[in-house]
């Protein structure tokens, strides 16, 4: 009895726990989409640690403007790394080149799958733990 209680205790922190990262995500990352681009079909929501790190795929189509945002809660940085890389590892773009903005465009002129990695850089001891959001959009035709 008392495992199947823990167990629930459990399912519950981690219900709570997403459901918060869901708002999170749609109150801070899901609007920056603005009125040209449409949420792409669902969105990532992640509950990270500093110094983790994650790898996405995604097909792009042919023709298509992307957008591309990643966005961190408190306590975690708020300097997370996106990287998008093609499947030869090549750097599609890489947000600390561009001071870790969270917003990233990206027209696609032939249809390709992609690699983007999501790294929540270490500043705290112990690491802080936090909700990690990942939004993609396209935009309207």
């Amino acid at each position: 009895m008392k495992k199947i209680l823990a167990l629930f205790i459990l399912m519950s922190f981690g219900c709570l726990a997403f459901g918060q990262c869901r708002k999170f995500t749609e109150e801070h990352a899901v609007d920056k989409l603005d009125d040209n681009y449409i949420l792409t079909g669902r969105y990532h929501t992640f509950i990270m640690t500093e110094g983790e790190q994650i790898m996405i795929f995604k097909t792009l189509g042919k023709g298509i403007s992307y957008r591309f945002i990643v966005a961190a809660d408190e306590p975690l940085p708020q300097e997370v790394v996106l990287l998008i890389k093609d499947m030869n590892d090549k750097v599609i773009y890489d947000n600390r080149k561009h001071n870790f903005d969270q917003v990233f465009d990206l027209y696609s002129d032939k249809p390709q799958r992609i690699k983007i990695f999501i790294k929540i850089p270490p500043r705290h001891n112990p690491p802080a733990q936090g909700c990690v959001s990942l939004v993609m959009g396209m935009k309207r035709q």
